[in-house]
């Protein structure tokens, strides 16, 4: 099945334990409430996850990657691989900073902490 809402407040909507979870180019950085909604939408997912289950993020740049990282561990993902991907999607442009920007050039892989209820 198909469901649209608010992926902050899946719970609301969902019930049961998930296999896995993709977010792509999740906009950390460049979105005011980013870090907010993000960290929200994160402590979701935790909450759904089975143990078994995985999330897989993608990201273009590492202003955007590296506070992924922070905030699913924070809500609860046990990170499993993070680096880049070996087979990144179109260069697309490149930031201010000079830094190639590629459709999914960054991924993290990452599993329900055991510790998450």
């Amino acid at each position: 099945n198909f469901v649209a809402g608010d992926a902050q407040n899946l719970t609301d909507f969902l019930t049961g334990a998930y296999q896995l979870a993709i977010f792509e180019h999740p906009n950390l950085a460049t979105s005011p409430d980013g870090p907010k909604v993000w960290q929200r939408i994160f402590r979701e997912t935790a909450k759904l996850l089975d143990v078994n289950g995985a999330v897989v993020l993608t990201s273009f740049w590492l202003n955007d990657h590296i506070p992924a990282q922070r905030a699913l561990e924070r809500a609860g993902h046990e990170i499993i691989y993070n680096g880049r991907n070996r087979f990144p999607g179109k260069r697309f442009d490149t930031a201010d900073n000079g830094e190639p920007l590629a459709f999914d050039k960054y991924i993290i892989v990452a599993k329900k902490s055991p510790s998450t209820p």
